[in-house]
């Protein structure tokens, strides 16, 4: 079964008429569409042919990506790679924040989906079992002043933003009458809810969970209280999204075409913590999280509040443009 963003590329491109052939449904995203004028383009799920090779890479580092930001002056946490050779550099970081009021986050660099991340280290004792968790994943690990804030995806295709959604992470409601581990199962028993990446939902990772509540996962709620249950906002481990295209202020936007112009990227998601997206993209109201070269379309045409976006169409318009342009 393909993945749902893939699966959205293949079905829009079948719409149109074109060739589509999955080269290989269990273990990869890559689709050939032929094209009316028997040409052959290979898609990366969402990531299009036309995508430069280097700033995919870069899209996978987030400490190359925080560097161009800041080139860029775009608004970032402060931050600092870990030196397993220089332990004390990072104990010196992580009592620097925790002195000026905050946490911090540990992150591998070169991981998507909030994979490997601890966030709210604010010890020496965390700080270690964090690094521990972020090498399962990634030698590579960078340390995060922890922001505040709503997580946000701004969609560019072709230099311009075409789709913007708050993501909400994985949670539940209490009824006075399940613990949290039980209710966790109750969603996730959701028809609409597949593994991963299959479907529009997804179902709450389990594990992940464990590692964010820890005991609280036994602990029985009360009667409408809201429990977050996961540390990142990521909709294959059971976040939500909304969309807030038409609400989203213009300097985010501005911030988002900016990087993707950059780094030559046709089709980019980049990703922002902010206070509120309805106001100016600054230092004290939000900062940028990353960017994703093969960002995920099911937020936008199948969101759980707001208007659904038909990106897979504006991504695939691109293609069609390249081409017509080509055969003048």
């Amino acid at each position: 079964m393909l993945q749902i963003s893939t699966r959205l590329i293949a079905e829009e491109a079948a719409r149109r008429g074109w060739k589509v052939e999955p080269l290989d449904e269990r273990y990869i995203s890559t689709l050939a569409i032929t094209t009316p004028d028997g040409r052959t383009h290979y898609f990366d799920s969402a990531q299009p042919p036309f995508n430069s090779a280097a700033a995919v890479i870069i899209a996978d580092n987030k400490l190359a990506t925080y560097l161009i930001a800041q080139k860029l002056d775009i608004p970032l946490a402060p931050f600092m790679m870990y030196d397993p050779t220089h332990a004390e550099q990072a104990i010196g970081f992580l009592h620097e924040q925790i002195n000026a009021g905050h946490k911090v986050v540990v992150k591998p660099i070169d991981t998507n989906h909030g994979d490997g991340i601890t966030v709210g280290v604010d010890s020496e004792v965390a700080l270690k079992e964090a690094v521990t968790h972020a090498e399962e994943y990634s030698k590579r690990i960078l340390l995060q002043r922890q922001y505040s804030g709503v997580d946000y995806r701004v969609l560019v295709v072709g230099g311009k933003v075409v789709a913007a959604a708050r993501r909400d992470a994985a949670y539940v409601v209490g009824d006075g009458q399940h613990t949290v581990a039980e209710l966790i199962d109750i969603k996730n028993a959701d028809p609409a809810r597949l593994s991963a990446h299959d479907g529009a939902l997804s179902k709450i990772d389990v594990a992940a969970a464990k590692r964010y509540l820890g005991e609280r996962m036994a602990s029985l709620p009360g009667q409408g209280d809201y429990v977050v249950v996961m540390a990142t906002a990521n909709l294959s481990k059971g976040g939500e999204a909304e969309d807030i295209t038409d609400t989203l202020h213009p300097s985010f936007a501005k911030a988002a075409t900016k990087i993707a112009d950059a780094l030559n990227m046709y089709v980019c998601g980049v990703d922002f913590m902010a206070k509120d997206h309805t106001k100016p993209l600054t230092a004290e109201n939000g900062i940028l999280l990353e960017i994703n070269a093969t960002p995920g379309l099911r937020m936008h045409h199948f969101p759980s509040k707001g208007e659904a976006r038909k990106v897979a169409a504006a991504i695939l318009d691109g293609l069609e443009s390249r081409i017509t342009s080509t055969n003048k």
